[in-house]
């Protein structure tokens, strides 16, 4: 893995550059922001994610009860399900501009 610390906030600007324009080139503009929206919603999920690892460590978890209760296991669900639908969608949007 990459340790981000290593590049500077220019660095990774420059990166998310080529790397957007590497993507977008060889798309039509529907498929850009489609594939715009999908990059976004990545971010958001990984934001979320940090947001809720930052409110385990900070004490604001849930009572011992109501993770008893299977609640957190049902989340778990819910979000491997909405990243197969995710990953099947941009397989199926590769395959599509490979074709």
């Amino acid at each position: 893995m990459i340790n981000l610390k290593c590049f500077s906030t220019n660095q990774l600007i420059a990166l998310s550059v080529l790397i957007g324009v590497t993507i977008a080139k060889n798309l039509t503009p529907n498929d850009q922001v489609t594939v715009a929206n999908l990059i976004y919603i990545i971010g958001d999920v990984i934001t979320f994610i940090n947001g809720e690892i930052e409110n385990q460590n900070s004490g604001d978890q849930e009572s011992e009860e109501e993770k008893s209760n299977g609640k957190d296991s049902k989340e778990i669900e819910k979000l491997k399900k909405q990243v197969e639908e995710l990953t099947y969608c941009v397989m199926k949007l590769k395959s599509e501009i490979e074709d």
